[in-house]
């Protein structure tokens, strides 16, 4: 991590550093650009080539240290939670009554539900029940960051590399 002398020889302007700040909120570079004090005109822009100093990208990197430090959340805890979406298997959601109530989960197969709330039906002439209502985050899209993470497309992204080939054809 940067000293604060290090910080110091980064160079950077106050309104760099409040950017840097404003960018590790939530990494939307144009919603820091105007948080941070520059014009809203060409705050696209402005967010690319903040991004682009690598003063401003060091500073960043030493932020996103330290509040992983503050936290103690590191990367591998999220990869881990991101792995319990990923690999859910929606037959641990159910038994032979149907879907399971939440204490009778797994923590795995409670880190993978994004909401879980009952809704009352009714069944007959003043007759209802509160019947499950659940669903989960985004497979798919778990998938796709681990694969990421992994580098499990890293073989796909390579096989799509042009291929440089001179084919002579001849009218005879």
């Amino acid at each position: 991590m940067l000293s604060e002398l290090d910080i110091e020889l980064l160079g950077l302007t106050d309104r760099q550093r409040a950017f840097a700040e404003e960018y590790i909120i939530d990494f939307n570079a144009s919603r820091a650009v105007r948080a941070a004090g520059y014009s809203e005109k060409g705050a696209n822009v402005q967010g690319v080539q903040l991004l682009s100093n690598i003063n401003v990208q060091e500073y960043v990197q030493h932020l996103i240290k330290l509040r992983s430090t503050r936290t103690k959340i590191t990367a591998d805890m999220v990869v881990a939670e991101i792995a319990k979406v990923a690999m859910l298997n929606v037959e641990d959601f159910y038994d032979d009554m149907g879907l399971k109530p939440l204490s009778e989960l797994d923590e795995n197969s409670k880190a993978a539900i994004s909401s879980y709330q009952t809704k009352r039906i009714k069944t007959g002439k003043d007759q209802y029940e509160d019947v499950p209502i659940m669903k989960v985050h985004d497979k798919m899209k778990a998938l796709e960051l681990l694969g990421k993470h992994t580098g499990a497309f890293e073989k796909d992204n390579q096989q799509k590399q042009p291929v440089n080939q001179n084919i002579n054809i001849s009218w005879e």
